[in-house]
Parts: C-alpha cells; sequence; structure tokens
C-alpha cells in the first residue's frame, strides 16, 4: 500500500479547527482504508505553547487511519526534522502549505538532498491568492526570489483545489506543468441538523465564523456593518492569531452604530458548530483568499446562507439560490444584501435555509470530488 507522509502545522483527530486541518482530516477519513497516511505535526495547537495532553509526543502513534507524530520544538529544528522524516520509508511526500516554517524547512532538506528524493507535493491551499500574497508581502517576494534563483522547488508535483487556483499558482511558477487538480473534500460523516430553524421574528442574527487574522478580514466584516441603518446582532468566532489585529477589530467593535451589537463568543469545540451556527440568518465572511473554505460549507450545511467575497470557489452559490458572492471592494453590494436578508420574512427565510442545507450535502456527496482525491496518489503508485 502506498505510504503518503504529510506535513501538517497544526492536526488532531477529531478537531476541525482551521481549514487545513480540516482538509488533512477529512482525506485520512475518507482514504485511509487505501493508502497508509503519515503525519508529521506540532505537539501543540496554534497560539499555544503548551502540549496537547491527549497526545504521546516525538513517537510515531497509530491514531484512527494514520500513524502520527506529534513533534516537541527541539524535533522541528532543522536536524531533529531530518532525522524525523529519515525514520519512515515513504513513497510520497506531501506537504500541506508553501509559506508555512514547517514548509520552508522541509524545502530546504529536500534542495540538500538530506531527505529521501520521493514524489514532492505541495497543496498552497489559497496561500497563491492576491489577497493572501498582500499580508506580509516583502516577505513572501524576498523568499520567492531567492527559491527561484536557488530552483528549491524543482519537480514538485502541485496540488490545487480548483482551476481558479491552479492560475494562481501559474502566475508565480509559469514553468510548473506537474499540476494536479484535487477538491477538497467534506467530513465523510455529517453531524446531526437541529430541527428547527432559526425564526427572524425578532432581531437578525449575523455570524462571523473562521480564525481572527487579517486574511479573513473580520475588520473588512465591522466596517461594513458601520453602514447597515436596520439593527442586527452580530456575533464572531474564531481562534485570535494577532493580538494587534484583534485590537482593531475591537475598536471596530465598540464604535458600531447602537442599533448593531458585536460580540467575541470565542472558539467553537467542533461537536457544537453546526448546533451553533443554525441559530443564526446570516454568516459574513468578506475573505481576502480561500482555496475552498470549509466554514462556508459548515454554515450551508447548518442551513445558513453565506454573504462571502469573490476570493473564494464558491461561484455558483447566487445560481443555487443560498446565497450572495459580491467583489471585495464592493462595500454598497455587501450592505445592500444585508439589508435584504433583514427585510426577508420569516417564509422566504425558511425557504432560503432549506436549500442551503439541501446544496450543503449535494457538495458533500460529490463522487468525483473523492475520485479526483484518489487519483491523486493512484498516478504516483502506477508510475
Amino acid at each position: 500500500m502506498l505510504k503518503i507522509l504529510i506535513i501538517v502545522d497544526y492536526y488532531l483527530p477529531g478537531y476541525k479547527g482551521g481549514g487545513p486541518i480540516r482538509t488533512i482530516a477529512n482525506l485520512v477519513d475518507w482514504l485511509g482504508d487505501e493508502f497508509n497516511f503519515y503525519i508529521l505535526t506540532r505537539d501543540h495547537d496554534l497560539g499555544n505553547e503548551n502540549p496537547y495532553s491527549t497526545i504521546q509526543p516525538n513517537t510515531w502513534t497509530q491514531n484512527s487511519n494514520a500513524q502520527i507524530y506529534y513533534a516537541s520544538s527541539d524535533k522541528l529544528a532543522l536536524s531533529g526534522l531530518q532525522t524525523v522524516l529519515n525514520s519512515v520509508d515513504f513513497d510520497v511526500l506531501y506537504v500541506n502549505s508553501f509559506f508555512s516554517s514547517l514548509s520552508v524547512k522541509i524545502a530546504y532538506l529536500r534542495w540538500r538532498r538530506l531527505i529521501a528524493d520521493q514524489p514532492f507535493m505541495i497543496a498552497p491551499r489559497g496561500e497563491f491568492y492576491a489577497g493572501a500574497l498582500n499580508i506580509k508581502p516583502l516577505k513572501k517576494q524576498l523568499y520567492l526570489f531567492i527559491t527561484k534563483r536557488l530552483r528549491w522547488y524543482r519537480n514538485v508535483k502541485w496540488v490545487a483545489s480548483t482551476p481558479e487556483e491552479t492560475a494562481t499558482l501559474k502566475a508565480i511558477f509559469p514553468n510548473a506543468t506537474d499540476i494536479h487538480i484535487a477538491p477538497n473534500l467534506t467530513a465523510k460523516t455529517l453531524p446531526p441538523l437541529p430541527e428547527e430553524i432559526a425564526p427572524k421574528e425578532d432581531k437578525t442574527r449575523i455570524v462571523f465564523f473562521s480564525r481572527i487574522s487579517p486574511k479573513k478580514n473580520l475588520d473588512g466584516a465591522l466596517r461594513l456593518l458601520h453602514e447597515v441603518d436596520q439593527p442586527l446582532e452580530f456575533d464572531i468566532y474564531g481562534t485570535l492569531e494577532d493580538s494587534g489585529y484583534w485590537q482593531t477589530c475591537q475598536h471596530l467593535m465598540a464604535t458600531l452604530p447602537a442599533h448593531i451589537s458585536a460580540t467575541y463568543k470565542g472558539a467553537l469545540q467542533p461537536e457544537d458548530v453546526t448546533a451553533t451556527l443554525a441559530n443564526y440568518h446570516l454568516m459574513l465572511f468578506p475573505t481576502h483568499g480561500e482555496n475552498f473554505g470549509h466554514v462556508i460549507w459548515e454554515a450551508l450545511y447548518a442551513g445558513v446562507p453565506v454573504l462571502i467575497s469573490d476570493q473564494t470557489p464558491w461561484h455558483d452559490i447566487e445560481q443555487a439560490g443560498v446565497g450572495w458572492e459580491v467583489a471585495l471592494d464592493d462595500r454598497a453590494g455587501y450592505v445592500e444584501r444585508i439589508n435584504h436578508l433583514i427585510r426577508m420574512d420569516d417564509a422566504e427565510f425558511t425557504k432560503l435555509s432549506r436549500r442551503a442545507h439541501t446544496y450543503a450535502i449535494q457538495v458533500a456527496h460529490d463522487e468525483a470530488v473523492l475520485q479526483a482525491n484518489r487519483r491523486l496518489f493512484l498516478n504516483i503508485m502506477n508510475g
């Protein structure tokens, strides 16, 4: 059976966390019976230096459909990382990021021929979208300039989630030819859905559910709400990644008009996501860039229509009648659709909510997506 070594910054089975975690967790759930997955990750969560209490660090441990190595910080230095990588006789090295520090170290070790020269896959996960590249742009451009000159990324098998992401990849690496499109998989086991749809008789409730970081554009969402002249409640869920950025968001929350309330609710536990989201009437998510956007699917599955930017692959949501896609710079377009939702009566909203849930199930059951991910590895196995 093909042995696939996956490098991902943070990973804990059962914890759905950010998009990269969910992407790998879903991949392992769906294909773990067909391929041998080995996962190398950190021994702690994002923003918390304390190791997970439920893991055994610095050893390969069987967990669900994968062998997992939770590495302490010393094991993720170059020499320690080299030792760990060379302890696995892998057939494929799959890196779930391009710019993360772990990914950079892997690319360096491979360039120096200090690890096995097996097929090398990189999934940038939306990092080459313009909105993502504009976050710390000088650092990223310098890294790209140096590594291109040194040919760190020769003979790479690139993994894109959509044709659109392929275009962003080609804009950075014009000579890249070995590009595979494998759309992100959703959860294999769908969570239960509350029977009741949240009524709109009282104040409209809008949710933001994502990491609190510049890329996710919470500050942009709050600036939009300053222009809404109807009462609403805006709740924010997500892990805090950048204290300076969060202070900016807090200031925007404090200066909202009196008819709009904004409350930070903390991070959601995986088992609470669907039931919590089902209490809202809209997810506002003007993100700067997503190669998939698991939170978008989770909102739709919970029966919550979405109002998102045009920097995601969810371009058919208006045609499907489950939400709205608006250009990042079209502030009036966002405000118009928020006001439209506020004016919507319960009967119309109930239809919208049910369409959203049905649409999400169709996405989850798309056999073509599963086959594309399976082919990603079968092509290597078959030469």
